[in-house]
């Protein structure tokens, strides 16, 4: 007995078939194995390649910039729920309590600059 591959009319491996050492290799089947690491092996007529296509998602300046805003308020909730942001937002407009915003704000400024620096990296 042998192992032949079969592959199919684009060249795509299928599948291992094993015929005796007597019969002949079927039209469909190749002797020439396979190296590993392929993730979609194609037989070329002369050799092996990769017949799959490995897609790489790039990030854009909008994906970014989604990922900055969404660190930016993760890093605010672990301080200050909506509802505080909006009291100490009341208070400031109010003019009621100007200590609470200025602590506030000072967080918030390094909440954004902590999420710059996870997705920009400076």
């Amino acid at each position: 007995m042998k192992k032949v591959l079969k592959i199919d009319s684009d060249g795509y491996f299928v599948e291992d078939v094993l015929i005796e050492d007597s019969e002949s290799i079927p039209s469909d089947c190749i002797e020439t194995i396979c190296p590993q690491g392929f993730i979609k092996p194609k037989w070329d007529n002369s050799k092996w390649i990769e017949g799959g296509i490995i897609s790489v998602k790039v990030e854009t300046d909008e994906d970014k910039k989604e990922r900055y805003n969404n660190f930016t308020v993760h890093y605010i909730r672990e301080k200050y729920s909506s509802d505080d942001e909006y009291k100490i937002l009341r208070e400031k407009i109010n003019g009621t309590d100007t200590e609470n915003f200025a602590t506030y704000n000072t967080y918030i400024e390094e909440c954004k600059t902590k999420a710059h620096t996870e997705v920009y990296g400076n």
